[in-house]
């Protein structure tokens, strides 16, 4: 079984991402803030889910942090975001995102949701 950590702070996204793929047969371990996942092993993931508006540590720091680590450097990140304003994707904002693996807006489609986590563990 595929494990994904996945790192959201809104218990809402949390539950609703969680019960979604664990349907899909994937293992699901919850954080709910960034400054978790420096204590995590990332050896047994496939797939990392990041939010990047968190209390404490923010996704982007999260990002900096695991890909410059030896074991985590190698999993895959998909950012699932609520930045939805037009005015938030200026270019800064997305020249941070041209260096993550994939990004999804929330809310987000649950189909969808899967088929890009089915693509990205290759599967």
């Amino acid at each position: 079984m595929k494990q994904i950590l996945l790192v959201e702070d809104s218990m809402y996204t949390a539950n609703a991402v969680k019960i979604l793929l664990e349907s899909q047969d994937y293992k699901v371990n919850h954080l709910s803030n960034g400054a978790d996942v420096l204590k995590e092993d990332f050896s047994n993931y496939s797939l990392m889910i990041l939010d990047l508006m968190m209390p404490g540590m923010s996704g982007f720091e999260v990002f900096d942090v695991v890909t410059k680590n030896d074991v985590s450097k190698n999993v895959p990140i998909l950012i699932l975001t609520a930045r939805v304003d037009k005015v938030e994707w200026d270019s800064e904002f997305k020249k941070k995102l041209r260096d993550f693996d994939d990004v999804m807006r929330k809310p987000f489609d649950n189909q969808e949701l899967i088929d890009k986590v089915k693509e990205m563990i290759l599967e």
